[in-house]
């Protein structure tokens, strides 16, 4: 099939978000919540090859 796209955001709720596309949209498909304070960068950094992800912030 095809690939899922995908993104990640952070923000001044101190969420880190992953997003996926779904029909002609975005939806949250998961959050991580372990800032204390605004998530000001991330960077993804996805593997192909062992099916995980990096994401720093």
């Amino acid at each position: 099939g095809e690939p899922v796209k995908r993104f990640v955001s952070g923000g001044c709720d101190c969420l880190i978000r992953i997003w996926k596309e779904q029909d002609d949209g975005w939806v949250e498909e998961a959050h991580l919540d372990q800032h204390n304070d605004w998530v000001r960068d991330v960077a993804w950094a996805p593997t192909f090859s062992f099916n995980k992800d990096k994401i720093a912030s």
